[in-house]
């Protein structure tokens, strides 16, 4: 088991469908989000053994002080599997190769914001 903990860009959670965006911003968005997590699996390389993993479970822990809806959670964390794939964690991003779990924690303060990625190697 490997655990990812990503700070915030500018204070921010990856974007919603329901964050009203110009497209060229959402798109951009998810670019920054996907390369900060790249640059993270980078650094834990080694922490990883043998990748990429053909399977995976993935649980995505967002800390944050207001709780988002299932649907919303689920897409914004479009960006931080997609930067996985681009750090070449896991194989690839369908249902066959990754198991993906999302879930929001209340926390009390904004300093307390933070993303965690716990990747499981499915056998």
């Amino acid at each position: 088991m490997t655990t990812l903990t990503l700070s915030l860009l500018n204070n921010n959670f990856p974007p919603s469908l329901n964050k009203r965006l110009h497209w060229s911003v959402r798109s951009g968005l998810n670019i920054a989000w996907k390369n900060h997590v790249f640059w993270h699996v980078q650094e834990k390389k080694k922490e990883f053994g043998k990748i990429p993993y053909r399977r995976a479970n993935v649980e995505i822990i967002y800390y944050a002080c207001r709780l988002m809806d299932w649907d919303n959670a689920y897409t914004s964390a479009k960006s931080i599997v997609d930067g996985l794939k681009l750090g070449k964690v896991i194989e690839d991003d369908n249902q066959e190769h990754i198991e993906l779990k999302v879930r929001s924690i209340k926390v009390a303060h904004k300093n307390e914001q933070k993303i965690e990625i716990i990747i499981n190697e499915l056998k």
